[in-house]
């Protein structure tokens, strides 16, 4: 894999994007995001995305550009339309109404309709956190992407329907973003480009039976994801069932419905830590927190016990240093994706 610079990826994924008919503030957005992903280690949802979301601008599922409005509001609680744009795009928008709202009535509810994809979740939930709130985030998936099966089922009933939460820290906040699956789609679209297997228990092939080759679940025809947690994948579909209802059903959306690939409902929960704690008790809280469970002997072959976030940290601080690598498969579906729009790409 080559090497690229995270100012390199910018510049090519928001001229793609601006390219499409984005206004240059929000295809710096949509590109600050999938880089930012790449750098933290989130290949899944980095530029690897950008022949995809580019796929959904021709189809007519992202609509570049469209409005973003607020809907329905009353006290903490709000409905963002996100006008079918980058979901990106929406999303921030529907975070920054949270977070307005949290400071103002202590805590915040805002769910989205017509959403499309907004990647990595914890962009959004670190976003809250380092404006000194708790935040929570759920994400579903459309019909069309009901990859995930339930627990003892064979057909998909279930997005991979991620969870993130994040909290001001002491040095950084605590920022978590998890699948209710076994994987993310994302996941396995980056082990195939890089001609990789999978590890065992992500998936199952068509028939049902599982399976290591990340084809098989694209096939034709395609297979299907496992809730989280194997023989105890109950809990991953129950989590799973809680994301479709307070981002779906909370939102007036039937999850059967045949909406556009891509299209999702987000749910943001925003928690003003003031309103419970002072922001100085919190601090001595969490350093508190922080330390006792670091404080922990590592088992064998571990080097430390890391708080969720410290691995894509440390990831960053490398990347930032020595690029960002790229397989070769997934940078020629950039170039060509960028030929196709005209786009020219400065030699690297």
């Amino acid at each position: 894999m080559q090497r690229y610079s995270p100012e390199f990826l910018t510049t090519v994924t928001q001229d793609v994007f601006i390219a499409c008919g984005s206004p240059p503030g929000e295809a710096a957005i949509v590109a600050e995001q999938l880089v930012g992903n790449n750098l933290m280690g989130m290949d899944s949802h980095g530029v690897v995305r950008i022949p995809q979301y580019v796929g959904w601008v021709e189809q007519g599922t992202v609509k570049a550009g469209a409005q973003v409005s607020l809907v329905e509001e009353n006290g903490g609680t709000a409905v963002v339309d996100c006008g079918f744009n980058f979901g990106q795009v929406g999303g921030l928008r529907a975070m920054e109404i949270a977070i307005t709202k949290a400071k103002e009535y202590k805590v915040a509810c805002v769910v989205t309709r017509r959403c499309t994809h907004v990647g990595r979740l914890g962009y959004f939930t670190q976003i809250a956190a380092e404006n000194g709130m708790f935040a929570m985030a759920m994400v579903n998936g459309c019909k069309d992407v009901h990859w995930v099966v339930p627990f003892g089922g064979r057909e998909g009933r279930l997005a991979t329907n991620p969870i993130s939460y994040a909290v001001p820290g002491v040095d950084h906040p605590i920022v978590s973003d998890m699948a209710t699956s076994m994987t993310a789609e994302g996941k396995v679209r980056v082990h195939r480009n890089r001609g990789q297997m999978l590890p065992e228990g992500w998936i199952l092939d068509a028939d049902g039976n599982p399976s290591v080759d990340p084809h098989d679940l694209y096939g034709p025809p395609h297979g299907w994801i496992l809730p989280l947690g194997g023989s105890a994948g109950h809990k991953g579909f129950a989590l799973g069932l809680l994301v479709d209802l307070l981002s779906g059903t909370l939102a007036g959306d039937f999850i059967t419905e045949d909406r556009p690939r891509g299209t999702q409902g987000v749910c943001f929960i925003v928690i003003d830590i003031s309103a419970f704690v002072p922001t100085d008790r919190f601090r001595h809280l969490m350093e508190d927190f922080i330390s006792y469970f670091k404080s922990t002997p590592p088992m064998p072959g571990v080097q430390e016990v890391m708080m969720p976030g410290e691995v894509e940290l440390k990831t960053l601080a490398d990347r930032q240093k020595n690029g960002i690598p790229i397989e070769s498969f997934t940078w020629d579906q950039i170039q060509e994706t960028a030929e196709k729009l005209n786009v020219e790409i400065a030699e690297h």
